[in-house]
């Protein structure tokens, strides 16, 4: 993920937690993009690049694959 964010513009930062507990893993990223759908692809798509740079695969992959996704647009403080 350092790596997406430092070679891409619209990457603008993110935070990775697991759960050992349950197995699951939550990425949190922002990212500019001109609509939700766009911000969505992007994220999905560096989440799964950031697998891949780590050695691991994702046969089947697909959004109905991923989890649940939210979307929220940032505000700039006035």
């Amino acid at each position: 993920m350092a790596l997406i964010d430092e070679q891409t513009p619209e990457f603008l930062d993110y935070a990775v937690s697991s759960d050992a507990g349950d197995g699951t893993v939550t990425f949190e990223i922002t990212g500019d993009a001109e609509d939700d759908l766009h911000a969505v692809a992007g994220a999905i798509s560096w989440v799964r690049t950031a697998f891949h740079a780590a050695g691991g695969a994702t046969p089947g992959w697909s959004v109905r694959g991923v989890g649940a996704v939210e979307v929220e647009p940032a505000t700039a403080p006035c």
